[in-house]
């Protein structure tokens, strides 16, 4: 009898369910239709996968338990996920996972883990983690398409031996494929008559006169002409002026793997950074700042940060106040473009996809590998991913204002944020709802079109838009990718660069301190420094690198 009654509820929810079949909706009730290919639900009769997740700490509150896409996959694929959930910073994420891995105590499936590729390869050839290979070939159809459409993701998911262990989110929003901006604090721009600079020459005077011309009017010098949540925002803008700067000191150029941070160029960013500091035109406190720090200034009564260096202005001004059009956030909206430095060089870090296979490995223990694959493989359609980190959709305009949260397709004559035919439209942050997972916890699948194709609103709290056309103006001009890409290494290499890495870019990363605030002489310590470089390996470093780029094919 109970047998009888699986087979009714797999009958009804796979005509409910049927491939791209649209559900007629009543009035107050989302769209469940399902996208892409593969057959629903995945198994005629209920079956539980334990799943071993992290995230951060969230800024929106939800639970994954009880929360609307948990079950809306689980009435899509007749698959109950026993959640193992880790919340917490990404040290306590690595800790957590470290422990998971040595206990012996496996889930079925991984999800969203720091898992390095490195892991990745010795728990795979400890036959820990199984080769999905054949499984992608057989039964993904969805992610073998994306696999298709984005050239170097098999390889960059495939380890030495052959075999792929773990699946990547795809996630290419615009504006974080350029993620080195500046943001200006417009009303001072206005108030001054400034131009918005276009050189490192040009910026300093800009800096100059939020200093000194008292431009919130209070009548104290209290101006702070730039900051950022830490100091690797202003290093990530200025630095390019002058070298390729993207943080690892590395940079790859005809195939050759240099180290950036003994040249010239560098020594001269340096130089220009002292100059700023030194004539507190960067925030003092800037090598102690963190993001709540930052945001106490920038959202006090009277604004007292004329620019900040970040990705987005939700970085240092609260989020929650996009939707007020005369709030904080949107006089934030102001952009510098990426600047010329002394030589010409005019450049800012293309930040290319670097597709770690960390959002999804199935176990040796799973019983239901097959159903694994196609439970995940849900995941890599555009319109699937939407439901799975948005919530649910909805047909209409007033349904969707209705929930207030959640997302439609386009209507017809409605542009995207790049003036295109747009795709689709959402409203509110998912996760207050409790519905969506807010590209968190499983894979998301977000190629461009998805960003640039969200439809751009005629009101005046368009933020996507702004981010997607300041990317678009400022940035996508000037972006080179120099970066080395993420490699799978024999493991005696990958330990060893590791240790080379940390060794290094805490070296480097304490002097350009040093160097920044004066405590450090540019000319007279320069020499000292190099040849601490060189004392500390940094000759080796790049040999045993470049013979494991090599190898890689990259």
């Amino acid at each position: 009898m109970k047998k009888n009654m699986y087979k009714l509820i797999a009958l009804f929810l796979s005509l409910f369910f049927a491939f791209s079949t649209s559900v007629c909706s009543l009035a107050d009730e989302p769209n469940l239709s399902v996208y892409g290919e593969g057959k629903y639900p995945i198994t005629e009769e209920p079956i539980v996968l334990k799943a071993f997740a992290t995230r951060i700490v969230p800024s929106h509150s939800w639970d994954i338990k009880t929360n609307w896409t948990t079950k809306f996959m689980e009435q899509v694929t007749n698959i109950h996920i026993e959640w193992e959930e880790i919340i917490g910073d990404e040290n306590q994420q690595a800790q957590k996972l470290n422990l998971k891995l040595i206990s012996g105590d496996y889930p079925d499936i991984f999800l969203s883990t720091p898992m390095s590729r490195a892991q990745l390869q010795y728990y795979g050839s400890l036959g820990t983690l199984i080769p999905l290979n054949d499984l992608i070939e057989k039964y993904a159809p969805n992610f073998k398409k994306v696999m298709e459409e984005n050239p170097g993701l098999k390889e960059s998911i495939t380890a030495p031996d052959g075999n792929i262990y773990g699946l990547p989110s795809v996630s290419q929003a615009y504006h974080t494929l350029a993620p080195n901006k500046t943001w200006v604090y417009k009303p001072w721009m206005e108030k001054l008559g400034l131009e918005y600079p276009k050189t490192t020459e040009d910026l300093y005077n800009v800096l100059l006169a939020f200093r000194d011309n008292d431009p919130n009017g209070n009548g104290k010098k209290d101006e702070i002409p730039i900051a950022s949540p830490d100091i690797n925002g202003i290093y990530n803008y200025i630095m390019n002026a002058f070298v390729y700067y993207d943080g690892t000191y590395t940079k790859l150029e005809d195939g050759k793997i240099s180290f950036i941070a003994n040249t010239n160029e560098f020594k001269e960013g340096l130089r220009y950074l002292h100059k700023l500091y030194s004539e507190n035109l960067i925030i003092q406190n800037i090598y102690t700042m963190d993001k709540q720090q930052l945001m106490a200034l920038t959202m006090a009564d009277t604004n007292i940060v004329g620019a900040v260096s970040s990705l987005w202005m939700g970085g240092f001004v609260s989020s929650s106040l996009a939707q007020d059009p005369n709030s904080r956030f949107w006089e934030f909206t102001g952009s510098f473009e990426t600047l010329a430095g002394p030589t010409g060089i005019k450049e800012t870090v293309y930040k290319a996809p670097d597709y770690v296979g960390n959002t999804f490995s199935i176990t040796n223990v799973c019983k239901y590998p097959v159903e694994a694959i196609k439970w995940v493989d849900f995941i890599y359609n555009i319109y699937n991913d939407m439901n799975v980190h948005y919530g649910p959709q909805w047909d209409t305009e007033e349904q969707l204002q209705s929930a207030g949260y959640g997302w439609r397709k386009a209507q017809e004559g409605e542009l995207g944020n790049n003036g295109k035919p747009a795709i689709w439209k959402y409203v509110g942050f998912q996760s207050d709802n409790n519905a969506g997972y807010g590209c968190k916890v499983v894979p998301s699948y977000q190629p461009s079109e998805m960003h640039s194709g969200q439809v751009a609103s005629d009101t005046a709290t368009n933020y996507e838009g702004v981010l997607w056309q300041v990317t678009d103006k400022n940035y996508m001009p000037y972006a080179v990718n120099k970066s080395v890409p993420g490699l799978y290494m024999d493991e005696d290499a990958s330990s060893t660069i590791a240790e080379y890495q940390v060794l290094l870019k805490t070296y480097v990363a304490e002097k350009m301190a040093l160097f920044v605030t004066g405590e450090l002489n540019i000319d007279n310590d320069w020499d000292s420094y190099v040849n601490e470089l060189n004392a500390l390996g940094v000759n080796d470093y790049l040999k045993i690198y470049q013979e494991q780029f090599d190898k890689s094919g990259r």
